[in-house]
C-alpha cells in the first residue's frame, strides 16, 4: 500500500481526517507510523500485538511513579512508548485488512490515560484533581464522539483537549518533574507542584475541548 493509498484508507477508517492534509508535525507522525506499520506487517505483526504492548507499558506507569524522580523520567518514556505502539497498532489496522480498526485501541487509549493519572496521584497530585481530570476527559471523549456521528457521519475537528494534547502534557510534565527532582533540594519539592500544574492544564484543556465538541455537534 502506497502512502497515498494509506492516507485515503486512514481517512475512510478513522472519520475522514486525511493525514496528508494534517499539520506538519502530525503529518510526520502519521508518515512515520505508516513506514513502521509496513515494516511490522512484513514481519507478520498484528495490530492487537501492538495494542497489548501499549497497555503493558501503561500499566507500569503508576508502579514506576513511586520510584521517585528517576521513576518519573522513566514514566515519561513509558507514556511516549505506549503512544508510539498505539500509532503502530492503528497503522497496522489499516495496512492489514480485513481485521480493520476495532474499539481495542480506543479502549487502550482511555486505559492509558487512567494509568497516567494514577502516576500523577502517586507522584503527589491531589486526588480531587485526579478524579476531576478523569471525569472531564471521559466527558470530552463522549462529546467528541457525538460530534463525529451526529447528524451525519464524518470527522469533527480535533479540539484543544484531544488525545495528542494530553500525550504532550503527560510526557513533558513527567520529564520536567523528574528532572526537577533529580536536581535535589527545592527541585524535589517542586516536582509534585509541577505535575499538579500539568494536571490542571489537562483538565482545563478537556473542559475547553468539551465546549468545542458541543459547538461542533450543534453546527453539524
Amino acid at each position: 500500500m502506497t502512502w497515498n493509498e494509506y492516507a485515503l484508507a486512514w481517512a475512510g477508517e478513522y472519520g475522514g481526517g486525511d493525514p496528508r492534509r494534517a499539520p506538519r508535525l502530525a503529518r510526520g507522525w502519521h508518515r512515520a507510523g505508516y513506514h513502521a506499520g509496513r515494516a511490522l506487517a512484513e514481519l507478520g505483526v498484528r495490530p492487537v500485538t501492538c495494542t497489548v504492548a501499549a497497555v503493558g507499558l501503561d500499566v507500569a506507569v503508576p508502579v514506576t511513579a513511586a520510584a521517585g524522580p528517576v521513576g518519573l523520567v522513566i514514566c515519561a518514556v513509558l507514556a511516549f512508548s505506549s503512544t508510539l505502539a498505539g500509532s503502530w497498532a492503528r497503522a497496522l489496522a489499516v495496512l492489514t485488512p480485513p481485521e480493520g480498526p476495532g474499539v481495542g485501541q480506543t479502549v487502550a487509549d482511555r486505559l492509558a490515560e487512567v494509568a497516567w493519572w494514577g502516576g500523577f496521584w502517586i507522584a503527589g497530585v491531589p486526588g480531587g484533581l485526579v478524579i476531576a481530570g478523569i471525569g472531564l476527559t471521559g466527558l470530552h471523549e463522549y462529546a467528541q464522539g457525538r460530534a463525529r456521528t451526529h447528524p451525519r457521519p464524518g470527522r469533527a475537528p480535533d479540539t484543544v483537549g484531544a488525545h495528542p494534547t494530553r500525550v504532550w502534557l503527560t510526557v513533558t510534565g513527567l520529564t520536567l518533574a523528574g528532572l526537577a527532582g533529580l536536581l535535589g533540594g527545592a527541585g524535589r519539592h517542586a516536582a509534585p507542584g509541577l505535575l499538579t500544574v500539568v494536571a490542571a492544564a489537562w483538565s482545563l484543556a478537556a473542559l475547553l475541548g468539551l465546549g468545542q465538541a458541543a459547538e461542533s455537534r450543534h453546527r453539524r
